[in-house]
């Protein structure tokens, strides 16, 4: 797992900047991949820092806020993980299928 998580890292930082349109599903992608292998990893914190980074760049990212909800869940954070669910909710309004996280 460790060296997953220090190849997403290298692929996050390379995309962790604000892009054009067009690029969004690279960096909204690579964020969460790497928030759900820290969350994996038993890293929660971590994982928080790196949603908190995408939303930085992207707040009604969905996948991001679900994710975050899940790293505030695990570090004992239930109002902050509340609304970053409700949030998560919000951003998917009106699609069939939410995720839960950051990834399916």
């Amino acid at each position: 797992m460790d060296r997953l998580v220090q190849a997403l890292k290298g692929a996050h930082s390379n995309v962790a900047t604000p892009t054009p349109r067009a690029e969004v599903l690279l960096v909204v992608g690579a964020g969460g991949v790497l928030g759900a292998a820290l969350l994996a990893a038993g890293q929660p914190a971590e994982a928080a820092q790196v949603y908190r980074q995408d939303l930085r760049h992207y707040p009604a990212n969905g996948w991001s806020l679900g994710g975050l909800a899940i790293a505030l869940q695990q570090l004992q954070q239930p109002q902050a993980a509340k609304e970053a669910a409700d949030a998560a909710a919000a951003a998917f309004d009106g699609t069939k299928r939410r995720p839960v996280g950051s990834r399916f």
